[in-house]
């Protein structure tokens, strides 16, 4: 069995295990998810276990209670997961599949994508990496990874490089924020995740890769 040599940076891992229709919804570094919505565990999709999390798009979402796990302003992490989007977004509204703390605010951080498939991460309004039109698709799982190493962001998929790196600041210090999953905070203007999400886990002051990886 592969041991995580990194598991005790590990601040958040979901493995999106259970069954169809469950709405309880493991995380196993003792923090509690609420979940809002329809948001629920489907086996229509899965990439491992046999299920995954489902989000219909209207106001489905997970939140975490704010914590200290949640900044990442040190520059240094690695962000995982893998989705099956559904639809990606309309006209120019982005999607947000993490969200840590309040759009605008200096000291959030984002994942998001628009409705050309590229991708961004960092703060809103500041410095941030961001991928190719393309990178993420409709109707096939997808496995991401966000690096963070000494300030300098990489997106990978599927352990390929696909932007970066580029040097961004993480975030101004907060462990005052939320972490918000398949939602933005100004919920009337932006595109909420339609699709599933399995195997989400955050690593916190050390960077899984810095180069293309199996």
């Amino acid at each position: 069995m592969a041991v995580d040599s990194l598991w005790s940076s590990v601040v958040l891992f979901m493995p999106m295990d259970g069954t169809d229709g469950s709405t309880s919804i493991e995380e196993v570094k003792n923090h509690a998810p609420t979940l809002v919505g329809n948001t629920q565990i489907k086996t229509a999709q899965s990439l491992t276990g046999g299920s995954s999390c489902y989000f219909d798009g209207t106001g489905d979402r997970i939140t975490f209670a704010a914590s200290a796990d949640w900044d990442f302003s040190g520059g240094n992490g690695s962000i995982e997961f893998s989705v099956y989007p559904i639809a990606l977004s309309t006209g120019s509204d982005w999607c947000r599949l993490f969200l840590i703390g309040t759009n605008g605010n200096s000291s959030a951080l984002t994942l998001q994508w628009n409705n050309s498939g590229a991708m961004q991460f960092g703060v809103p309004g500041n410095t941030i990496v961001g991928s190719a039109n393309g990178t993420i698709t409709t109707g096939a799982w997808q496995r991401f990874e966000i690096s963070l190493s000494s300030g300098s962001a990489r997106i990978f998929k599927d352990g390929a490089l696909v932007a970066g790196p580029t040097t961004i600041t993480a975030q101004a210090s907060s462990s005052s924020n939320q972490l918000y999953i398949g939602y933005d905070t100004v919920g009337t203007v932006n595109f909420n995740y339609n699709g599933y999400l399995d195997r989400v886990r955050f690593t916190k002051g050390s960077a899984r890769h810095t180069a293309a990886f199996t």
